[in-house]
């Protein structure tokens, strides 16, 4: 069980070293470089993924959770892959 523990702590804090890559890359300006102007949009459609990641890594550490904490793993899921699909969707608009 203790592998399962690190590797699921590993999910998320490749996750969170994504999102620290994508907020840098929004600071920047190299998101939306194809767009000049648009430099909160390319930060709406970066920022899924890296989120989605990290709240991967809760659920997947459930069990070890308070229940706050699993709750708001399983709030931040849904809310990052609904936002994630969206963005998909305007990524392929």
């Amino acid at each position: 069980m203790k592998t399962f523990r690190i590797l699921a702590s590993t999910i998320t804090v490749i996750g969170i070293c994504l999102l620290i890559l994508v907020l840098v890359d929004w600071q920047n300006g190299t998101l939306a470089e194809h767009a000049t102007g648009q430099r909160l949009e390319g930060l709406l459609l970066a920022l899924p993924i890296p989120l989605h990641i990290i709240f991967i890594g809760l659920i997947i550490q459930k069990k070890w959770l308070s229940p706050p904490w699993a709750r708001f793993a399983w709030i931040g899921i849904t809310t990052s892959g609904l936002w994630l699909g969206a963005s998909i969707v305007a990524k392929m608009l």
